[in-house]
Order: C-alpha cells, then sequence, then structure tokens
C-alpha cells in the first residue's frame, strides 16, 4: 500500500510538472494564432 501511494504520488508530481510546462507553450502558440 505504501509503494502504491508513493507511485501515487509521483503521477501526481508528475502531471504537475508536465501541465507547468504545457500551459506556457499552448498561451505562446495561442499568442501566435491571434
Amino acid at each position: 500500500m505504501i509503494v502504491f501511494n508513493i507511485k501515487k504520488n509521483l503521477v501526481a508530481l508528475l502531471f504537475v510538472c508536465v501541465f507547468l510546462v504545457l500551459i506556457p507553450i499552448i498561451m505562446c502558440i495561442s499568442f501566435r494564432f491571434l
């Protein structure tokens, strides 16, 4: 159970990092198309 919890937390951190990287890229692309 503890290992599963750690894996879940790692996945959550990974998603947070991906969103932090993707949001500026998406903003730049949308501004470029505007």
